[in-house]
């Protein structure tokens, strides 16, 4: 949680939970290594650059294709199938990002707010918040680490004579998103390839067994971790994870 706070309390919170959980070890390592390397709040520059979270599942998605030709196939296909559902859409935004707008929106229609100079307010919540929107800032952080106006921020915009589309990084457009799947990824047809059978080298898969008894059921746990027990209740008769004094099942 500590990488992905946007505050400094909290960060600094989750990071003593994480140390403590952790020990002296992982507060060594992370001593070693500077915050603006892995944390968010310390991370100025544009996070689907150089940091995000999705490279670790893309490169995940990719290992899972053994063969490059499969890749081809997957990604040819998504590109036609998002091309296709891009065609209909007729408004600024992307349809995700409209709908997380109107949400934003939603959380902040009942709030009241303060203009303090030209773009800048003051957006009073518990905690308040400073908003400048001639630098898209917003105290709380998640607009910078967003790259999308946060409630705050959609608070005081609706108090202006912008439109909201205005304030959202262009890569969140429609335009950006049709321009993105327009190119096509071209067939490779192989008919005319010739069929190589290797002669030697083959790799066959190994030899194996099937064990004796019935295949484990319950997952085994990493080295280390601490499993909790069911125990039979005093009060429900089961095999749970409570005993009798915190029990608060219906007795028939």
């Amino acid at each position: 949680m500590c990488a992905y706070t946007t505050s400094k309390e909290e960060f600094y919170k989750y990071f003593s939970l994480l140390i403590n959980n952790g020990g002296p070890h992982v507060k060594e390592f992370l001593s070693s290594i500077p915050p603006e390397h892995w944390a968010n709040l310390y991370f100025f520059g544009q996070r689907y650059r150089e940091m995000t979270s999705a490279l670790a599942g893309l490169g995940s998605m990719f290992n899972a294709y053994y063969c490059y030709d499969m890749i081809r196939i997957k990604l040819m296909k998504m590109m036609s199938d998002r091309h296709e559902i891009c065609k209909t859409w007729n408004t600024t935004l992307c349809p995700e990002i409209e709908k997380e707008i109107s949400e934003c929106f939603q959380n902040g229609r009942i709030w009241s707010l303060t203009k303090s100079f030209d773009l800048v307010f003051e957006v009073h919540t518990n905690p308040s918040h400073i908003v400048d929107l001639g630098r898209w800032y917003c105290s709380c952080g998640l607009w910078r680490m967003k790259g999308l106006p946060c409630a705050h921020a959609v608070c005081a915009i609706q108090r202006t004579d912008f439109q909201i589309h205005q304030f959202v990084d262009v890569h969140f457009t429609t335009t950006y998103f049709k321009a993105t799947y327009s190119h096509a990824i071209n067939p490779v047809p192989m008919f005319d390839k010739p069929v190589v059978i290797p002669s030697e080298g083959l790799i066959e898969a190994p030899t194996t067994k099937i064990g004796r008894g019935r295949p484990k059921t319950k997952r085994i746990e990493s080295a280390g971790k601490v499993v909790k027990k069911a125990r039979l209740c005093g009060r429900c008769n089961k095999f749970v994870f409570h005993n009798k004094k915190t029990c608060s099942e219906v007795l028939h």
